[in-house]
């Protein structure tokens, strides 16, 4: 890639010298501000103490442990610290843990963050060498010590559970036959802001990000104002999208190593599309390539990264148009039609989150609340009439809305009787959505069963048993000794057979007691959406035990029985606790019936008018 070679410089790196954990003892270096954060997770500190593990063990011949390249250029007294910071911090963190020492005349060798007097290295180099080692918070006054936190504390609970490697692991760091090795490259002072090649094998490679930042903060850069503040504000983005409820209002995706969550930003501005960014790794640098032919502007391309940033945490935190951003964002994804996420990886979802920063931008906050409504419902074209199951994509979308809404009616209503409540937390978790696989369900069973274990089946006859004892006794009898029977032909068509019968006693009972069974098992009036594991939890139960299951699911769970606390999206649980039909004389039915099914859908139709009109 040509500009990626013009940006970079290239270090030799056959003839690099090695360096013994010993000959950098006592060396001061210093982490210039345009560099990469801190990036190790818990993860990478595990294998790496495994690896130091594994090295010190007698038995283990090797003589060498290499610790990968640290690229270095003279400054001062000490070394400015061109790739190997990652390194560098981790170990120092290792060897304080071990160790057990607190303040620089203890340290190994000295690390402290930027010498630019107007930049603070915000608490960075007092959290590696003063902090209290037994707090195991972790902080989030920035992303440096976040990750630092989390992995810190990865260290001192992997060190608590491997005792007896602390004292080989101490005469690593002191001579005893076995070095820890650095490979040292030392490079020209005046070609230091050059040089951020990735030196570590792959293993923390440059991401798109790492060049944006490098570019902005360079000392080459032209037209920036104050790169300090920059600094400031790009780490402020970075710990702003680490917040899930915030990065699913704008994106359906997870990010990874090569793509983090602050791409996302620069793509908007750059105008990539999601299909060429995830395609390979040189196009993972489009942003990148479009902010460097723009870099004599580059002071005005951040200012537009900022207002993009500002306008969408507007957006997100406002609960109206929280939720109908989100909901354009879900409505444009894969998710809304339950297909897998890697199947539709590539494609274009950013159109909804343009579209609401455009309205932003063209009409002011509340109007362009009022054009994200309007385009909903032009993409859901209901007409006037309502999906059912046969439309399970469309039906899919009409439930996660009526959820929407009817949080929004809520915090409404709640906000009418107590307006001095400045924070309502009550919010749609897309977030959850996104994580989770939702079922549509059934509320009222259908005739037809998908149940084709013994395990399964049985489970639902132990239900049939003890939800419908006395009207069913002889049925349940029956399909006991059917199930129990030694043969299997025609077992599969003889337990359907068996199954609708059940439903039949069961519908013919209702009617007895003077209650109407759902006249339309695949209308939305009988239709909910139900996390999968839930849902099948209850392996196609019949609604009493359905309601049992979601009730406790929805508190505490119950272990005896083994339900699972799980979240129940508002209006499914509505649907169990049978609050949307009011009429007193059917509260004793634990049953759903047709009344009930009625009054559901209406508050589908009330909350959904605007979008059926």
């Amino acid at each position: 890639m040509a500009i990626l070679k013009e940006f970079l410089f290239s270090i030799d790196k056959d003839n690099p010298d090695l360096k013994r954990f010993g000959e950098i003892k006592g060396q001061k270096f210093i982490v210039p501000f345009l560099q990469r954060t801190y990036k190790w997770n818990p993860s990478q500190a595990r294998q790496l103490l495994e690896d130091l593990q594994e090295f010190a063990q007698p038995s283990n011949p090797k003589r060498r442990y290499c610790m990968q390249p640290l690229a270095v250029c003279k400054s001062g007294d000490g070394w400015e610290v061109l790739d190997g910071q990652q390194r560098l911090t981790t170990l120092l963190m290792v060897h304080r843990v071990l160790f057990g020492w607190s303040g620089i005349e203890f340290a190994p060798y000295q690390q402290r963050y930027s010498k630019e007097e107007e930049y603070e290295d915000s608490g960075l180099t007092k959290f590696l060498i003063e902090s209290n080692l037994q707090d195991n918070s972790i902080i989030t006054t920035n992303q440096d010590i976040y990750n630092m936190s989390r992995v810190r504390r990865e260290i001192k609970e992997w060190l608590d559970t491997h005792q007896e490697c602390i004292e080989l692991l101490k005469k690593l760091f002191t001579p005893n036959g076995k070095d820890l090795l650095f490979l040292w490259y030392e490079v020209d002072y005046e070609a230091r802001h050059k040089t951020f090649e990735n030196l570590n094998t792959g293993k923390i490679a440059l991401t798109n990000a790492d060049l944006i930042k490098a570019l902005l903060l360079s000392e080459s850069s032209l037209g920036i104002k104050d790169k300090a503040l920059i600094a400031s504000q790009f780490r402020e983005m970075e710990i702003a999208l680490e917040d899930d409820k915030f990065w699913y209002s704008i994106c359906p995706y997870d990010s990874d190593p090569t793509h983090p969550r602050i791409d996302f930003l620069f793509n908007l501005v750059a105008q990539v599309n999601p299909a060429i960014y995830w395609a390979n790794e040189d196009s993972a640098r489009t942003s990148f390539d479009y902010l460097y032919y723009k870099k004599d502007k580059l002071q005005s391309e951040w200012e537009k990264v900022r207002d993009t940033f500002v306008r969408l945490k507007d957006l997100a935190n406002s609960p109206e148009s929280y939720h109908y951003m989100s909901y354009l964002i879900y409505f444009s994804s894969s998710h809304a039609r339950k297909q897998q996420r890697q199947q539709h990886r590539y494609k274009d979802t950013t159109w909804a989150v343009s579209k609401a920063l455009n309205l932003y931008r063209s009409y002011g906050f509340d109007k362009a609340i009022e054009k994200m409504r309007q385009l909903i419902k032009d993409k859901l074209s209901l007409n006037g009439e309502l999906p059912d199951f046969n439309n399970k994509a469309q039906c899919r979308r009409i439930l996660v809305l009526h959820n929407v809404e009817t949080i929004l009616s809520r915090l409404k209503a709640l906000k009418k009787v107590s307006p001095d409540i400045k924070t309502i937390d009550i919010a749609f978790p897309f977030e959850l959505l996104y994580a989770h696989n939702w079922d549509i369900e059934h509320i009222a069973s259908q005739t037809d069963n998908d149940l084709t274990s013994a395990n399964d089946r049985q489970d639902w006859l132990n239900g049939f048993k003890s939800d419908y004892a006395d009207e069913a006794s002889s049925l349940a009898c029956k399909i006991e000794a059917f199930l129990k029977a030694k043969s299997t032909r025609d077992k599969d068509a003889t337990f359907n057979d068996l199954y609708k019968d059940a439903i039949v006693v069961i519908e013919e009972t209702m009617k007895e007691k003077g209650l109407s069974p759902v006249d339309d098992k695949d209308d939305i009036s009988n239709l909910v959406l139900l996390d999968d594991h839930t849902n099948r939890s209850y392996h196609n139960s019949l609604m009493p035990r359905k309601r049992r299951i979601i009730l406790f699911a929805a508190d505490e769970g119950l272990n005896e029985e083994k339900i699972s606390v799980a979240y129940i999206l508002p209006c499914t649980l509505k649907v169990f606790q049978k609050s949307y039909n009011r009429n007193t004389k059917n509260l004793g039915s634990l049953e759903w019936i047709q009344s009930d099914a009625e009054s559901y859908k209406k508050d589908i139709e009330n909350k959904l008018k605007f979008y059926l009109s």
